[in-house]
């Protein structure tokens, strides 16, 4: 029996607690045109503690005829007032309503009305005739952002046939989505619709879109929200959806507003603003209703046959925020991983590199219970890591040696790894990069300006790293999934208009502002408004807005692409797309993890520790029955390949031809640093590029040059700020790479020759040991033996042997 069958039974055989206490919205209403109506929604709170939703079981019963409630929805009938009883299951709650402007004309207002129907049924839609194009040789503004391109091209556009006020029925605007004449876009419309009797009301009264000086809708409230759950068999809830003016007046606009899923198999709404939950999971509702979008997050639980709730420890509240949502939707979390596993997840994820193989087996002999904790601390302490997670930064800074030649793109990653290496506060690192002003062959961050081209690009750039929104989407209209507007995105740039590029030199400006493309309006800097000192430098008022504590992006961004790097996958995934119709796997773990990020002073070590300490992170990817089918919940952990450079690190170091990663790093940053400070020293930039040569790790070197293997595995060009420039989807390629690919058969002809030196069942723990961070099976070095006693030629053997062990999901995989 499905969810649904089951919400449906529920209806016919499940009584109403007569212990329920209602609430009932509105507690009270004024209806106060002809056309007004508002919707009723109707919760039952019970003894166990469940909240449903009653709007569907309740009976209405006014106390005169000025009112009158059709399922669920109050409609006027005369001027008056009344009291409606709400009654279900024993208790009843009265809601008083007063009735008005019935004997008033109440003509149809195109802004607040009739675009909005244009919006309900699709018409303004990106696919319909709100694409930049518009379709069949009619155009309108996106969700109706712009009314006065709408009025042209529906009022005076089409050779005036799309409105016929003499035979409104006759309109075009009618007549093709009826399919009265023929219509791409189908059949959109119907007789019986509220949009159509809007429509042909609007016509009728002479298209009269004269309502600009009415009060313009400043916000968008949805009840109830903004989180709900939904437990089987109740899944039905009731939403009811109200405009407030500018003028402090309010409107029901139900029964005028969009709604549209994000998981449509765990949800579906109906025209009528029901929610109905269809399967077990998480989702969002998004509630339109002209430019303003608001969304309710559902959760949709069930039983589920067999689940017991296991006695698993909590390291910290990291485990505690994600228990909560499993055992919520009862999804059973899989047990610890092994220490092996542990040891060289944890290695590849801070420092992006095999652990050494001495290390992996002194550590598989420790004892210790406080030896994971160890691992972690030294790691985080370690240059390795500092250049490692700043490559990864260094990915989406566009550190690029072609955009920031001379030296400068060296420069900027330097800056970068010294921030994690002296773990600078990121609140600072921000600040310095967002206000950096002057000679970017001195001042590092100021490359941060240069290698973006142009002021959209940067203000669409800043808002994606900092922010973790899409905001590119607004620069030619309003977002169509999110509530960033026009004026938002020039805003933003309004912050950065005055800066200045000359060759290598960034400057700020005291003059030059931001207009609004449509209405030429000057626009404030975004988040900070008017700064009191006309002349001063707008990006150190943005900066300080932005990382102050409590800022709805700047932290939680951070803390989860911190996330992301150790898991995959965000919290809000993508990554660099928070909206509110995308929200959070686990909102109060994301809230948890940012309040702690601005409690320690923005501490990025500090987050990476918690996470990499908690049981969540140190799951094994096996899973179970109810866990198998998740890949949000971080019920065990996710299995992934391995990044470019990782896998080529993690080859050079298995087959023996990569110095053992301790001192190598460290001794190749220092001459590094020392080269990039004395450019004309022979002696110095001699000694970095023999280091470098000898120590080729990928996942150490900022500015590296891009080859066959590393592009094949998906190293990103770094010429945009978006994490999905990175791919990880398997190729033909990758493949052919690892096949028979020039730098595998390079390496593959130095491990002949390393291992070829060891006795065999020297060799084959040596090999796992530093491909898996584990001792062979007794199966494994069974095979092993047996295949290099056999081999012919001993070291095609061992080369074949090392070939086959780097071509196994073990290795090729982070797990």
């Amino acid at each position: 029996m499905t969810i649904l069958t089951l919400l449906l039974v529920s209806h016919l055989v499940t009584p109403v607690d007569a212990s329920v206490r209602l609430d009932v919205y509105p507690p009270a209403a004024v209806l106060a045109s002809k056309r007004a109506t508002f919707q009723f929604v109707v919760t039952g709170h019970f003894a166990n503690g469940e909240t449903r939703d009653l709007t569907r079981e309740a009976a209405f019963t006014p106390s005169s005829d000025a009112v009158e409630v059709r399922g669920g929805v109050a409609f006027p009938k005369k001027d008056g007032k009344a009291e409606i009883a709400v009654a279900v299951g024993g208790q009843t709650v009265k809601v008083p309503v007063e009735v008005s402007g019935q004997t008033k004309p109440d003509p149809v207002r195109f802004r607040t009305e009739t675009l909005a129907v244009l919006t309900r049924h699709g018409c303004n839609a990106g696919s319909c005739h709100g694409s930049p194009e518009g379709k069949g040789g009619f155009h309108l503004s996106l969700f109706g952002y712009d009314p006065l391109i709408d009025e042209e091209s529906i009022v005076r556009g089409g050779l005036n046939r799309r409105v016929d006020a003499f035979s409104p029925a006759e309109s075009l605007l009618l007549k093709k989505p009826l399919m009265r004449v023929q219509h791409v876009g189908g059949k959109m419309l119907n007789k019986t619709d509220l949009g159509y009797r809007v429509l042909l009301a609007w016509i009728a009264e002479g298209a009269r879109t004269d309502d600009d000086k009415q009060a313009a809708c400043v916000k968008l409230v949805v009840h109830p929200g903004p989180n709900r759950i939904l437990k089987s068999p109740h899944l039905g809830q009731q939403l009811s959806v109200t405009a407030r003016f500018a003028d402090g007046t309010s409107r029901d606009v139900t029964a005028l507003a969009s709604f549209e899923v994000s998981h449509k198999e765990v949800l579906s709404v109906s025209d009528s603003a029901l929610v109905t939950g269809l399967k077990r999971g998480q989702g969002a509702v998004s509630v339109r209703y002209l430019n303003h979008l608001e969304s309710v997050h559902f959760t949709v639980t069930e039983d589920v046959e067999g689940f017991r709730w296991p006695g698993v420890p909590e390291t910290n509240f990291v485990d505690q925020h994600v228990h909560g949502k499993l055992k919520q939707l009862q999804v059973m979390p899989s047990g610890a991983c092994d220490d092996a596993t542990f040891l060289r997840r944890v290695h590849l994820d801070l420092t992006g590199l095999l652990p050494p193989a001495d290390a992996a087996k002194a550590f598989l002999a420790d004892t210790s219970k406080d030896k994971r904790a160890k691992v972690i601390d030294a790691l985080l302490e370690s240059e390795e890591f500092a250049r490692f997670w700043a490559l990864r930064t260094a990915d989406l800074m566009r550190v690029n040696a072609k955009t920031l030649p001379e030296g400068r793109a060296e420069l900027f990653a330097e800056f970068l790894i010294d921030g994690y290496r002296k773990n600078t506060p990121f609140d600072r690192v921000a600040t310095e990069i967002l206000t950096a002003s002057g000679d970017a062959t001195k001042v590092p961050a100021a490359n941060y300006f240069l290698a973006t081209p142009d002021l959209t690009d940067l203000a669409e750039t800043t808002a994606q790293l900092f922010m973790g929104s899409r905001v590119n989407c607004a620069k030619c209209h309003n977002h169509p999934f999110e509530n960033w507007t026009q004026d938002d995105y020039y805003s933003i740039a309004a912050v950065f208009v005055r800066v200045k590029k000359a060759g290598k030199v960034v400057s700020v400006a005291g003059t030059g502002e931001t207009t609004h493309p449509t209405s030429g309006r000057t626009l404030a800097p975004y988040g900070v408004g008017a700064v009191g000192d006309a002349k001063a430098d707008r990006r150190v008022a943005f900066a300080n807005w932005l990382t102050k504590p409590g800022n709805p992006y700047f932290a939680r961004v951070e803390v989860n692409r911190t996330w992301a790097r150790l898991f995959g996958r965000g919290i809000v995934h993508p990554v660099d797309d928070f909206r509110s119709s995308n929200p959070p796997a686990i909102p109060d773990l994301l809230d948890a993890l940012a309040a702690a990020f601005e409690k320690s002073g923005f501490d990025r070590k500090d987050v990476v520790r918690v996470i990499c300490n908690s049981q969540t992170y140190q799951r094994s990817t096996a899973t179970n029955k109810f866990n198998e089918d998740d890949e949000a919940l971080f019920s065990h952990y996710p299995i992934r390949r391995l990044t470019a450079e990782q896998l080529q690190d993690a080859i050079g170091f298995t087959t023996g031809s990569l110095a053992p990663p301790g001192g190598v790093p460290a001794a190749l940053a220092k001459a590094e640093k020392d080269a990039l400070a004395a450019p004309t020293d022979k002696g110095k930039q001699a000694a970095f590029k023999k280091l470098r040569d000898r120590a080729e790790y990928a996942t150490q070197r900022l500015t590296p040059e891009q080859s066959p293997f590393l592009m094949a595995f998906g190293q990103p060009k770094r010429e945009s700020p978006c994490a999905c420039e990175r791919i990880d989807e398997p190729t033909v390629d990758q493949a052919l790479q690892l096949l028979n690919g020039p730098l595998v058969a390079g390496k593959l002809t130095a491990a002949a020759a390393g291992y070829g030196k060891l006795a065999d069942a020297e060799l084959v723990d040596r090999l796992w040991l530093a491909a898996f961070s584990r001792a062979p099976s007794e199966a494994e070095r069974t095979k092993a033996l047996d295949h290099l006693k056999r081999g012919a030629n001993r070291s095609d053997a061992v080369r074949d042997l090392v070939w086959a062990v780097m071509n196994t999901r073990e290795f090729l995989l982070q797990h």
